[in-house]
């Protein structure tokens, strides 16, 4: 191999380590995130909810974890990078509406923490609010009778009004 092409490979390694983190013989010392995720409005802690931190493209999640009885969370070894932490409602009962943690809310468009080689994120809090529910009755169009067992669903029509 020329020389040439080496340093054009150890350029282009070097440029993968920067972008994506330090080799795993070099790995940083992991970080945490912790907060708590409570209801928009009477501010009491929400239970169950499922935290997790998002990469997008740039790598792979950080990791993902349920709130306890007080909404309270942590997510600990967390590798340095930057994360969005998502709080999304996986029961079936409460119906609130997913959200995500905005670092920067001054800033256009929701911005990631960033977790720092050893740092301890904490106050990374999320608030949840109700979303809307649909509620009627499935009848016989000849008789008027109320139907039984009849499976309901809705679904986005993906026309969003202005």
């Amino acid at each position: 191999m020329g020389r040439g092409r080496r340093i054009v490979l150890v350029s282009f390694a070097l440029a993968l380590s920067a972008t994506f983190g330090a080799t795993s013989s070099e790995a940083a010392e992991p970080g945490s995130i912790s907060g708590r995720v409570v209801h928009a409005t009477t501010e009491l802690g929400i239970s169950n909810v499922y935290v997790c931190l998002d990469r997008g493209f740039l790598g792979p999640p950080g990791g993902c974890t349920f709130t306890d009885g007080s909404g309270d969370y942590a997510l600990v070894d967390v590798e340095p990078g930057n994360y969005w932490v998502d709080f999304r409602d996986e029961s079936a009962f409460t119906n609130y509406l997913d959200t995500t943690y905005d670092a920067d809310p001054g800033e256009e468009g929701i911005q990631p923490v960033v977790v720092g080689a050893g740092a301890a994120l904490t106050g990374i809090d999320g608030e949840m609010e109700i979303g809307g529910q649909i509620a009627g009755r499935v009848t016989d169009a000849t008789t008027g009778e109320g139907i039984e067992g009849v499976h309901v669903c809705a679904r986005p029509t993906h026309e969003y009004e202005e």
